[in-house]
């Protein structure tokens, strides 16, 4: 124990919080909660010889810690599984990926409501109807075009760098003249024409959550209510539309397994671990049948108990979760199992039921989502196994070929994006091992703006910026590479070996021509071309490929931002600060499209007259958006 932490010991509070521990470099690397802190923290620095060899070696590397006091040990709970997402600790059990499993939202501040795909969720900042996670993406886009083709809800509109889809209408202005191409194929009523009434739609939006949320019976019970009626008013193309819709979801229920009780709507939870890693499988259950099993990844469990694995799942997963099921079926019960039901119905607004079978149907399909927890993860292995050895050898060609003393553990590729010298970006990617490390991946905004356009000068500028980092003991730069590739040719070659020559560096540096895909090397005139089909080429190219990409995604968001932003610019009565204050208020020009003249005109500085004539000016620039206007593409 050093000073700080010794005087801080003596200054813990006998209250419910949260503790970040910290290393030399204050990096958070691990985060826990406690009923009391005193009495909680405490047992970290006295005698450590009865604890985990896992959080021996956590204790010797912490260097400081921090607290967070809160009101009660369910806010620590909630606030614990925040601060993991956020700070990813090294000691902490990690679900893995868990920002890119995508959810389904239907959208709540709409008069005629959208359906949308999205990545994680930010209820408090975007709130809508979430559905999800979906683990299985194929599964999940599936669901979204059934929706649409069933319930014909209007999707949000998605601008990407090859093209702009979704409903071309924001409610803001005037209904169109004739509606998009969405009701002409018969994916949507119609409501940007005005078409249809908000009533009628609510009912079909009313419908397909039923849908997402797995109450087929519900949702057929009901549409046999609708066909009836439109029978007996003699509407009868409407009341066969309802029968073939009826029928498909009674195909569907028919297919789905009966694994409890009608109108039974639970989530089993079961896992298997091996090595340092689990795969938690969730059996999601919907009205008695079974509708969807979902595989979660989490890193870092040696050492750690069955209890705190499975508490911290179920806190990360929920925490993300819209709203949890009536019940929760575990494999076997945890300390704080009412704290976790209490914390549960909280965020589900109504009680939340865990139940622990140990017969019975229930105990029946725990056991069988176990087992197809751990067949998920001995193919996962598996498969990451065989991977691993095509990237050793790979790197041992490699290594020969280039001459190199033993294979490259390190590699890190780069690679420049930009348009006639505008939003030019830098990439860096990095492979450890073979396989991408994606968490090391870094990119750079390139500040050189002199003169036209010069690929050699960013180059420089980025390599001077990342390798001068390492020696100024930046940790985000603090490890340098075995071998360095550059996109490019001889060209790019000379600039990245004089700007290490400036620094003093004599790592193993190539670069790689895409035309012929040639290998350059120093002090060789001519270029290496290996066979098509050799590994070491192949792992090249896909290092490569990454960075280009990573440069690509980053150049796309950047000119994108820049062209919204400066919609605002030039126009008549918004400065700076007000645009400043517009931006930072609704947080984007997408959002301020959608906002209200009575909401612009709440914002500080803002009158009515002025609202309207921002949405004027917003709705004529969606209009020279939509597809048909050409737009460059990026180069690098």
């Amino acid at each position: 124990m050093n000073d700080t932490i010794q005087h801080k010991l003596s200054q813990l509070p006998e209250r419910p919080g949260v503790y970040l521990m910290r290393d030399a470099g204050r990096a958070v690397i691990y985060v826990g909660k406690a009923k009391i802190l005193r009495n909680r923290v405490r047992t970290y620095f006295q005698d450590i010889s009865d604890l985990h060899p896992r959080t021996q070696l956590m204790v010797s590397q912490v260097a400081d810690f921090d607290l967070i006091v809160v009101g009660s040990e369910k806010e620590a709970l909630a606030l614990e599984a925040v601060l993991i997402k956020r700070h990813k600790p090294k000691y902490n059990v990690m679900l893995r990926d868990d920002k890119s499993y995508p959810y389904i939202k239907i959208t709540t501040r709409d008069t005629f409501p959208k359906i949308a795909v999205v990545r994680g969720q930010h209820q408090t900042l975007d709130p809508g109807r979430y559905f999800g996670p979906y683990t299985n993406v194929n599964a999940m886009w599936e669901m979204v075009r059934l929706v649409r083709r069933v319930f014909k809800l209007r999707q949000e509109t998605r601008n990407s760098a090859k093209r702009r889809s979704g409903c071309p209408w924001d409610e803001t202005g005037n209904p169109l003249k004739r509606p998009c191409l969405d009701y002409d194929i018969g994916q949507c009523t119609g409501p940007c024409a005005g078409l249809v009434t908000p009533e009628e739609y609510a009912a079909q939006v009313k419908q397909a959550v039923l849908f997402l949320d797995g109450k087929m019976d519900h949702l057929i019970d009901e549409l046999g209510g609708e066909m009836e009626r439109a029978a007996e008013e003699l509407r009868f193309e409407t009341a066969a539309r309802l029968r073939d819709k009826i029928l498909g979801l009674r195909q569907m229920r028919q297919d789905a397994k009966v694994v409890a009780r009608r109108h039974e709507d639970m989530d089993v939870v079961a896992y298997h671990a091996r090595a340092d890693e689990a795969c938690m499988t969730v059996a999601v259950v919907r009205d008695g049948k079974l509708i969807d099993q979902q595989h979660h990844l989490l890193d870092g469990v040696t050492g750690v108990g069955e209890d705190e694995l499975l508490t911290a799942f179920l806190t990360q997963r929920y925490a993300q979760v819209g709203s949890p099921p009536r019940v929760l079926v575990l494999p076997h019960a945890v300390s704080e199992q009412a704290l976790l039901g209490d914390w549960l119905s909280e965020r589900r607004g109504r009680r939340v039921r865990l139940l622990v079978p140990t017969r019975g149907p229930k105990a029946e399909l725990t056991a069988l989502t176990a087992d197809n927890a751990r067949l998920y993860l001995e193919q996962l292995q598996a498969k990451s196994s065989a991977e691993t050895v095509k990237a050793r050898e790979a790197l041992a060609e490699l290594a020969e070929v280039l001459g190199l003393p033993e294979a490259p553990h390190r590699m890190e590729c780069y690679d420049i994006s930009t348009l006639q010298g505008e939003d030019s970006v830098g990439s860096m990617v990095v492979f450890e091992d073979g396989l991408p490390a994606k968490d090391q991946y870094r990119r750079f905004k390139i500040r050189y703006h002199t003169g036209a356009p010069d690929d050699y000068a960013m180059m420089r500028e980025m390599l001077e910026r990342r390798l001068g980092a390492a020696l100024m003991k930046s940790r985000k730069f603090a490890a340098l590479p075995d071998l360095m590739i550059i996109d490019g040719g001889k060209g790019q070659l000379a600039v990245a070996r004089q700007a290490m020559d400036d620094l003093g560096l004599h790592t193993p540096v190539i670069g790689l021509a895409k035309r012929y895909e040639e290998i350059f090397l120093p002090e060789h005139e001519h270029p290496l071309q290996l066979p098509r089909h050799a590994r070491a080429l192949h792992l090249l190219q896909c290092i490569r490929d990454e960075a280009h990409r990573f440069a690509l995604k980053y150049h796309t968001t950047l000119r994108n931002r820049r062209v919204k932003e400066s919609l605002l610019d030039d126009f008549p009565g918004i400065g700076p600060a007000r645009k400043t204050a517009l931006l930072r208020h609704f947080g984007s020009v997408d959002k301020l499209r959608k906002a209200t003249a009575e909401e612009i005109a709440a914002v500080k500085g803002f009158s009515r007259p002025l609202a309207e004539k921002i949405l004027t000016l917003l709705g004529e620039s969606a209009d020279e958006e939509r597809p048909g206007v050409t737009h460059g593409n990026s180069g690098s």
